[in-house]
């Protein structure tokens, strides 16, 4: 086939076909089980098997759609906090010995499984007892 450029007016015309599509899909990707408040506004988190999906809420309406990296979300500083907590169950511990990516994993599979749950705007994770909090920049930072 003949390489075509695509001219913007195409490009417009398709996305304001298409509106109720896309509208319909960033709306499928919206948690109420996952909710946080940071700032002045309400971030969903949707935990997929490779990324991470955040909308931003404003005064009911979303108002940002973005992917993000669980090594975005689950830092290397944070782990490291993580692990240097003196009330550290050994379980998670020993990740110590290991690596911060098998970590890392093992907490996303838990966000995906939704072991890991938002009581009073902050991350818990119940079975170990480990309170989380979200900052500014939408990543995991200890809460003691």
């Amino acid at each position: 086939m003949h390489q075509l450029s695509i001219d913007e007016r195409a490009i417009e015309n398709y996305l304001a076909s298409s509106g109720s599509l896309i509208q319909n899909q960033i709306e499928s990707y919206y948690n109420p089980d996952f909710l946080v408040e940071v700032g002045t506004f309400l971030y969903s988190f949707l935990f997929s098997k490779s990324e991470v999906i955040i909308i931003t809420i404003d005064n009911q309406r979303i108002v940002n759609f973005q992917c993000e990296t669980y090594q975005n979300l689950i830092t290397d500083v944070f782990l490291e906090e993580l692990l240097n907590l003196d009330c550290l169950p050994a379980r998670i511990k020993r990740y110590s010995k290991l690596s911060c990516d098998r970590l890392r994993r093992e907490i996303a599979d838990e966000l995906r499984l939704g072991a890991i749950k938002v009581e009073n705007n902050n991350p818990i994770w119940g079975d170990y007892h480990l309170k989380f909090k979200i900052s500014s920049s939408l990543n995991f930072r200890i809460n003691l």
